[in-house]
Parts: C-alpha cells; structure tokens; sequence
C-alpha cells in the first residue's frame, strides 16, 4: 500500500534552502576522528571557546573541540563538549553520541528565527563571532533529538566560519 500526503513544504513555509552541514556529538574525538575521518575523509580540528553565547537565557561559554570535513557540499561537525554549559554537554548528557544539528544558512537569521518560532522550535542557544551568527533550536518532539541550526554571515561559503568555532 503506498499514498501520498499533501502537506505544506517546511522547507518553503521557514524559508530555508540546503542543508549545508550535519553535526555530531562525540565523547572521545580522538577515537571518533577514527571511524568519522574513514567515512567522510581527512579532518582538521580546533579548539574553541564560544564567549558572549546565550544558552536557555543566559550566557555561557562552552569550551569544545570540533573536526570538520567536506562530503560532497556538505559540511560534516564532530563536535566533543570540553567545558561550560551549552547545548552540546546537555544534548550528550540526555541523547548520548550520535546526530546533533542539521544546519541551514539563512540571509536574515531573525526573520528566520521567528519563523521557526512561531512553528514550534524553540530557540535554545545562540553566539556570534565577527560577522558570523547562529541559532540552536530544539525541534518539536515528533521531529526528534537532532537540533536545527541556522547560520548567516556575509555572503559567500559560511563553511569557512567553522573555523571561527561554530
């Protein structure tokens, strides 16, 4: 038995457009580059300290380490939570390992933000460095654990503001 629904498309109803980058938690990063690194390819990782973020209304200063590597036009995180509190140690804490964001740019990430918002994400994090923003949002239950995040910047590949911790 196969149908079709007829539902509005999330993607045009928000505003967004691709997916560029998918995250995941990890504990060890060490051992995760390992297994990630043979999927995906070769991956740098930093440290990074994210001061002057916000996590459920207050600031906070999460330390991390995070890989990147490039599949494709997508951009794939390992993310391990080092210090501080934030999305990443609570996520890992109640979820454990495994998909944490999906990540899309937007040109107007408070437009955005209120779009979402009024769908039922909930905003849950959010920091900025330079001319580069992101938002966290915790989806509704039927969705799942991952998050939904939402970057913009000036316009050109916001991959390249990973480096600068996201």
């Amino acid at each position: 038995m196969s149908y079709d629904v007829q539902v509005a498309n999330p993607a045009t109803s928000f505003g967004l457009e691709t997916i560029d980058q998918v995250a995941f938690l990890v504990r060890d990063m060490d051992e995760a580059a390992q297994v990630y690194g043979a999927l995906f390819g070769p991956l740098r990782i930093i440290e990074s300290e994210l001061s002057g973020a916000t996590f459920r209304g207050r600031p906070v200063a999460p330390k991390v380490r995070v890989a990147f590597a490039n599949h494709g036009e997508i951009e794939v995180e390992l993310i391990q939570p080092l210090s501080g509190e934030g999305p990443f140690s609570e996520r890992l804490q109640r979820h454990g390992e495994g998909l944490f964001h999906l990540r899309f740019p937007v040109d107007d990430i408070d437009a955005t933000t209120r779009s979402l918002t009024e769908g039922g994400f909930e905003p849950v994090f959010s920091c900025g460095v330079r001319d580069v923003r992101v938002v966290y949002f915790e989806a509704p239950q039927l969705v799942g654990s991952a998050m939904i995040e939402l970057i913009s910047g000036p316009p050109g590949d916001l991959r390249h503001a990973a480096r600068l911790g996201f």
